[in-house]
C-alpha cells in the first residue's frame, strides 16, 4: 500500500513551518509528501502541491481543506512537527485500524457535552488515516460538525473530531506519546521520540534532551526549559 504525509498550510509563517517539517520527513524516511496551500510553493521537499482557496486562516483549515486522501495510508501532520526517526511501524497500525492518533497533552480544549466524559479527546496534529469509504465518510462528517462548532464560535477542531469519532464505528488506535510528543506541556516516555510537536526555537536540542536515555521518564516544561526525569520502576530497581 502507498504511504505518505499530508500538510495543510496557509500564510507565509505556516508554509515555512511546513517546509521545515517536510524536510525532517525527507531526512528520516522515503515517504512522499503532499502540501495543500493557498499559494504557489515550489520547494523540493513536497512531491505534490495542491493550491486551494477559501482558506479560513485559522485552525479550521486543517479540517476543511483536507483533500481526497492522497495515499492509501495518509499521515496528516501539523506544520509545527518534526520527524526524528523511521515511521514504518506507525503505518503498520492501519493493517488493523482505520485511524491512529494520540490523546491531548493538556485540558485546554472544551469537551463536547454530547460525548461521555471518559471518551478521550485526541490531538489532531498527528493523525494517520487509512483510505477506505468509512474513513472518507468520517472526514466529511468531521467537516460538517466542525462547521456547526465554528458557527458557535469554537475554532478548535478537536471537539468535533472527538464527537464524530465517538459516534462512528471506526477502529481507532491510540498511539503513544513518542509519536506525538507535546514537549511544551508534559508527559511520559518509554522509547525514543519519533515525532516532536510544538513551537520550539531548537527542535534538535529538545529531541536530543528527550532522547538522552530510553528508560521510562517524565518530561515537563519549567518556565520554557524542558525538563526530563527518570522514573523508578520495579524492573529498574531490580537491575
Amino acid at each position: 500500500m502507498r504511504e505518505g504525509v499530508l500538510y495543510i498550510a496557509s500564510g507565509s509563517k505556516f508554509i515555512e513551518e511546513a517546509i521545515t517539517s517536510a524536510q525532517s520527513v525527507k531526512s528520516n524516511t522515503d515517504l512522499p509528501v503532499t502540501l495543500v496551500t493557498d499559494r504557489e510553493v515550489t520547494e523540493s521537499c513536497f512531491d505534490t502541491v495542491i493550491q486551494g482557496d477559501e482558506f479560513c486562516y485559522h485552525y479550521g483549515d486543517s479540517v476543511l481543506q483536507i483533500p481526497d486522501l492522497p495515499y492509501d495510508r495518509t499521515l496528516l501532520l501539523d506544520t509545527d512537527t518534526k520527524v526524528h526517526g523511521d515511521l514504518s511501524d506507525l503505518f503498520e497500525i492501519t493493517d488493523c485500524f482505520d485511524i491512529a492518533a494520540s490523546t491531548i497533552a493538556d485540558g485546554e480544549f472544551t469537551l463536547s457535552s454530547r460525548v461521555p466524559e471518559p471518551f478521550p479527546e485526541y490531538n489532531t496534529g498527528v493523525v494517520l488515516f487509512k483510505n477506505n469509504p468509512q474513513v472518507v465518510d468520517f472526514i466529511n462528517e468531521w467537516k460538517d460538525v466542525y462547521r456547526t462548532y465554528l458557527d458557535g464560535g469554537v475554532r478548535m477542531n478537536q471537539p468535533a473530531f472527538r464527537e464524530v469519532l465517538y459516534k462512528s464505528s471506526l477502529r481507532i488506535a491510540t498511539i503513544p506519546t513518542e509519536y506525538n510528543c507535546r514537549a511544551n506541556f508534559g508527559g511520559y516516555l518509554n522509547n525514543r521520540v519519533k515525532i516532536l510537536h510544538g513551537d520550539f526555537e531548537d527542535y534538535d536540542e529538545v529531541i536530543s534532551k528527550l532522547n538522552e536515555f530510553e528508560t521510562p521518564r517524565l518530561f515537563y516544561n519549567r518556565n520554557g526549559d524542558i525538563q526530563v526525569k527518570r522514573v523508578e520502576t520495579v524492573n529498574s530497581n531490580q537491575m
